[in-house]
């Protein structure tokens, strides 16, 4: 079994709802995380969103905000299931 992520990743798992999505909500979200996670000294490397396939608004965000696709992967849960974009943006090393 191979992994599409790079060690040391922290997955977003970020979900905007509907009333809230073309704000830049997500995007002030992942910035906030970013500085969060570099100044507290985590171990993470990357940052990584997850996106169902079919998703094109979400992946021309994730493209916009500096991440790069990776390749596709398929994804199982309680009750859903199917393939999903797997995007990864290093983290820097200082802000």
């Amino acid at each position: 079994e191979t992994s599409l992520l790079p060690e040391s990743s922290y997955e977003t798992e970020t979900w905007v709802l509907s009333p809230f999505r073309g704000r830049s909500v997500a995007v002030l979200g992942w910035q906030k995380l970013e500085k969060l996670l570099v100044l507290s000294g985590h171990p993470a490397r990357n940052l990584v969103g997850v996106v169902w396939e079919d998703n094109a608004p979400s992946h021309r965000l994730l493209a916009k905000s500096g991440y790069s696709d990776e390749g596709l992967c398929w994804w199982q849960g309680e009750g859903e299931s199917g393939w999903c974009r797997l995007w990864v943006k290093p983290l820097p090393s200082w802000l």
